[in-house]
């Protein structure tokens, strides 16, 4: 006997045959809720007992029973109807939830490190770049970018190319990205997953499926879109249907393969996984410490503060301005045409790594975070030689490796040497010593002279290596102290006069980044150097700060303290009591100062 039939009897023990008719009817219709979740059994037990021991009339009785077995009808229906889902949060109460749940994160100054050391406790070893370029690139996935940062991961089989991408997005919400093994010629063209500001992450690059799936996904990595027109048989006949899919999306792919599709290739930075013995070694080890000693308790690794992270960035779509991109731009080594494509991306992951530290810098007027030279020199770190090896101005190490070896080799051998003498040179397997130097026969650097199919190769040296040439320029490069000006600078008890000591009219010493080509009190177009009126005065300084960092000429003054400031100026006509931004250059910080009658700077870098 259940609980609920129990508690039935229970209720009703006390009818009795002198219970007046409407106190035993109240009693019992109190009762039945207790009847309507139990077996049909059980129902009929109760009933049976109710009517032996409260002989009830015949009629009032059967009403009785019919009632019950309608609200057990209706109880049935509301349990198994589609459950109403519960009104989801609005953004602003979902981030409120979420920003304790990052803390950790919020205030890091450098949460790539932090991305590094989670995969390190989650069983990555080394690889750590990699990851964080990974991670950069899918963070980029929230920017209003026409064409996000696209990422093949290629090694050898077993290499790890798969681990590495699912231990980085366990750090991203589902949102995030959309991952599969492999997809149909045209998927992607009648897929109902939504794939705006969403990475697609296919696990084999032959998974892209045939010439017009890979067609497909070009469209949309280029254009940030996919228009597709084709026609379908109806009722009515053939009819036009036109297919749209907007992006932006981005693509991670992981491949054996040295390389992939041509048109591909341009659109993605290519990252190898190591497949040295000595990596070999660190992914046993990995695996090794992954198993707790005996009565040891699991190690717990919370994710959750970088899912938050993430899940805030795509509620908040903060955007980014790189202030010296023209910097930047005028740094490169320009040889390469592909670095047009290269340079957009460049700049995304500048974007993406402000807007991970947003709660640290700066925004302009438009609320746009401004990125700062540790946004610049961290992105460096990880691509420049990418880059500088997509564009063909750098060679990989490991092909370079490879291509004195063979050097070597052919010294003793000049009709050509195996893969399998090339793998015993270098110390690594044959397959791993064929896809280095199937990567040499891609840029021409080495030859195999062996025409005939299944006969042994003859790899000898082809053209010769280029020499080693940066494509980017060195952080150091565009943020090193300017030349110092000679220009006379206003004192303090100059400032505290109507007008300055020049004659001219109250000027605005706008924040700068960057020096000039080097030459003190140079002028360009809508800029000028100290004491030369500028050629296009900002009529709003303040809705249009992010015209105040730009170059400039340099100075240097003794401040009445003794400590010594660079300071960048740009004369331009200020109403009194505007703000004015600033920038340190040594510290990269900035400071804000109001104009007064007269040019005042109440607070600039260095030491005061």
């Amino acid at each position: 006997m259940s609980d609920k039939v129990s508690a039935f009897k229970a209720t009703t023990a006390a009818l009795t045959k002198e219970t007046p008719a409407e106190e035993a009817k109240a009693v019992l219709r109190t009762a039945q809720i207790l009847l309507l979740d139990i077996s049909p059994t059980e129902l009929e037990d109760a009933f049976l007992d109710l009517a032996e021991r409260f002989p009830l009339p015949k009629g009032w009785f059967m009403a009785y029973r019919k009632e019950v077995m309608e609200l057990r009808k209706l109880e049935l229906r509301k349990k198994s109807a589609p459950q109403t889902p519960e009104a989801a949060p609005t953004p602003e109460e979902e981030l409120k939830t979420l920003r304790p749940l990052a803390a950790p994160l919020l205030e890091c100054p450098d949460i790539l490190e932090k991305v590094a050391d989670a995969l390190r406790r989650r069983g990555l070893a080394g690889q750590a770049r990699e990851a964080k370029i990974l991670y950069l690139a899918v963070t980029g996935r929230v920017l209003n970018e026409k064409v996000l940062v696209n990422v093949a991961v290629k090694g050898p089989s077993s290499g790890g190319k798969s681990f590495l991408v699912d231990v980085v997005l366990e750090l991203f919400p589902d949102s995030a990205f959309y991952a599969l093994s492999a997809m149909s010629e045209k998927a992607l063209a009648y897929s109902q997953e939504p794939v705006s500001h969403r990475f697609i992450v296919i696990f084999e690059a032959a998974g892209l499926g045939g010439d017009f799936g890979q067609y497909l996904m070009r469209s949309l990595l280029s254009e940030g879109r996919v228009r597709y027109e084709t026609v379908e048989k109806t009722k009515a006949g053939l009819v036009p249907r036109l297919i749209e899919r907007e992006g932006p999306t981005g693509l991670i792919v992981t491949t054996t393969r040295a390389g992939l599709h041509p048109e591909n290739e341009t659109r993605m930075l290519s990252l190898e996984v190591n497949d040295t013995p000595e990596q070999t070694g660190e992914v046993l080890k990995a695996h090794a410490e992954g198993e707790e000693p005996e009565g040891a308790e699991p190690r717990a690794i919370d994710l959750t503060p970088f899912k938050a992270l993430q899940r805030i960035l795509e509620l908040e779509k903060p955007q980014a301005v790189v202030p010296f991109a023209m910097a930047i731009a005028q740094g490169c080594d320009t040889t390469s045409v592909r670095l047009r494509r290269d340079f957009k991306a460049v700049l995304s992951l500048v974007k993406a790594h402000a807007i991970l530290h947003a709660h640290l810098r700066e925004r302009d007027a438009h609320g746009r975070v401004i990125a700062t030279q540790e946004d610049y020199a961290a992105v460096y770190d990880l691509v420049a030689d990418l880059i500088s090896y997509g564009t063909g101005q750098k060679v990989p190490e490991k092909v370079r490796e490879t291509v004195e070896a063979v050097k070597t080799l052919t010294a003793e051998t000049p009709d050509g040497v195996s893969y399998t003498a090339i793998g015993k040179q270098l110390g690594i397997d044959e397959s791993a010593a064929r896809r280095r130097v199937q990567t040499a026969f891609r840029k021409g650097y080495l030859e195999n002279r062996e025409t005939k199919p299944r006969c042994a190769a003859k790899i000898v040296v082809g053209e010769p290596l280029p020499d080693a040439r940066d494509v980017l320029p060195n952080p150091a490069k565009i943020f090193s102290n300017p030349t110092e000006s000679t220009a006379d600078l206003p004192t303090d008890d100059e400032l505290s006069d109507k007008s300055d000591s020049y004659g001219r009219q109250p000027i605005v010493p706008t924040g700068c980044l960057l020096p000039t080509d080097g030459s003190a009190g140079s002028k360009t177009e809508g800029r000028s150097a100290v004491g030369k009126e500028s050629a296009a005065p900002s009529a709003d300084l303040n809705q249009r700060e992010s015209q105040h960092i730009l170059p400039g000429s340099a100075g240097r003054q003794e401040h009445p303290g003794g400590s010594t400031y660079n300071i960048f100026l740009q004369s331009r006509p200020a109403p009194p009591g505007a703000t004015l931004r600033l920038w340190n250059p040594g510290r990269q910080q900035r400071a804000a100062a109001q104009v007064r009658e007269v040019a005042a700077i109440d607070l600039l870098g260095g030491e005061l």
